[in-house]
C-alpha cells in the first residue's frame, strides 16, 4: 500500500524480486526435505553444523516474536475503523485483546482439530481474496494511466528518491525480506512431511510453490500496488507520510463508496492479521518442540506456543501506543 501510494508504479518489481528469491530458498528446502527425509532442523545440525542450526532456530523465533507485535496495533485500527463507520465506538484496547484471544486459541487448536482449522484458515483466505478482487475492480474502472510506466515499474528495478518521510528505498528493501520471512522457512519443510509426501514428489512441490505461492503473491501484491497507485497516488492527496487505514481505504472508495470501501479494506487487512498472528504462534511452538525434542501437543509446547503473546496489560498498551 505505502508503495503504491508514495511512488506510483516504480515499486512494482519489489513483490515479483521478493518471491523468487524466497521461492529458490523454499525450493532448495523442498529438494532436501523430500529427498531424505530428515527433520529440517536435525538437517541443518548434521550438515551445516550446531551453531547454524542454532541462530536459524533462533532467528525464526525471534522473526515471529517481534512481527507478531504490530498485527495487534494494525488489526485493532481497522476494528475500530470498521466500527466506526458502522457508528459503533471500539475501544482500540479492547479490539487487540480479542485478537490476542483469537491468536491464541486458533494457535492452539493448529494440529489438533483439522477440520475446524481448515474452515477457520478458508474464511481468513476469502476475506483476504474478496480484498484482492476489490482491487481488481479499482484497477478496471480506474485503467492503466501510463502503460510505458508500468512496464518500466516490473522490470527497471528503480529505486525512487524519498517522497515525504518514505524513503523508496527502505519501502523496497522492507518487501523484499517480506515476501519470505525466516521462520516460513522453518515452518515449510514441516508442512512437507505432514502432507506425507517423499522423493517422487519433489517435482510436485516445485509446481506447488510456483502456482500456489509465487504467482498468487505476486497478483495479489500487484494488484494493491497498481489501485494504490491509479487512486491515492494519483489523487496526490497523501503527503508520504504515515498511512493509516482510512487514506489506505481511499483506494477502494471510488468504486465502492466511502462506507462499503473502508469495510471492505478493513475486513481484508483483519484476515491477513488473524492468519499471521496464527502462524507467528504456531512457528515459536514448532522451533521450541524441535530444539528441546518436546512431544507436538505437550503442555510444553503448548507453552511454548504464548511465547509472541503480550504479557500484560501495561505490556499491550505499550504496544498499541507504537
Amino acid at each position: 500500500m505505502v508503495a503504491g501510494c508514495s511512488f506510483g508504479y516504480q515499486l512494482l518489481w519489489v513483490a515479483p524480486l521478493g518471491m523468487l528469491l524466497g521461492v529458490v530458498i523454499l525450493a532448495a528446502q523442498a529438494h532436501q526435505t523430500l529427498s531424505t527425509g530428515m527433520r529440517p532442523l536435525e538437517a541443518m545440525r548434521r550438515y551445516a553444523g550446531r551453531g547454524y542450526a542454532a541462530v536459524w532456530a533462533f532467528g525464526a523465533l525471534l522473526a515471529s516474536v517481534i512481527w507478531h507485535f504490530p498485527q495487534y496495533s494494525l488489526g485493532s485500527a481497522v476494528l475500530q475503523d470498521a466500527g466506526s463507520v458502522m457508528g459503533w465506538d471500539l475501544p482500540r484496547g479492547a479490539m487487540g485483546l480479542a485478537i490476542l484471544v483469537w491468536s491464541i486459541v486458533t494457535a492452539q487448536l493448529y494440529g489438533s482439530k483439522q477440520r475446524l482449522m481448515r474452515i477457520l484458515d478458508l474464511g481468513s483466505t476469502l476475506l483476504v481474496w474478496a480484498i484482492v478482487a476489490c482491487f481488481l475492480l479499482v484497477i478496471a474502472y480506474t485503467g492503466i494511466r501510463d502503460w510505458g510506466a508500468l512496464w518500466r515499474g516490473f522490470f527497471a528495478f528503480e529505486v525512487p528518491p524519498p517522497r515525504g518521510e518514505v524513503s523508496g528505498f527502505a519501502v523496497a528493501l522492507s518487501g523484499i525480506a517480506a515476501a519470505v520471512v525466516v521462520n516460513m522457512t522453518f515452518l515449510y519443510p514441516h508442512s512437507l512431511l505432514t502432507r506425507g509426501w517423499g522423493r517422487e514428489h519433489r517435482q510436485r512441490a516445485r509446481y506447488d510453490l510456483v502456482f500456489g505461492l509465487c504467482l498468487p503473491y505476486i497478483f495479489a501484491v500487484s494488484a494493491i500496488v497498481l489501485a494504490s497507485a491509479n487512486t491515492v497516488y494519483a489523487s496526490g492527496t497523501f503527503a508520504g507520510k504515515k498511512l493509516s487505514p482510512l487514506e489506505a481505504a481511499k483506494a477502494l472508495t471510488s468504486v465502492l463508496g466511502d462506507d462499503l470501501g473502508r469495510i471492505v479494506f478493513d475486513l481484508g487487512v483483519l484476515g491477513m492479521v488473524l492468519t499471521t498472528v496464527t502462524m507467528h504462534m504456531v512457528c515459536s511452538g514448532f522451533v521450541c518442540s524441535e530444539w528441546f525434542g518436546w512431544r507436538i501437543g505437550s503442555w510444553k509446547h503448548r507453552l511454548a506456543v504464548l511465547l509472541p503473546a503480550p504479557r500484560s496489560e501495561e505490556h499491550t498498551s505499550e504496544l498499541q501506543s507504537h
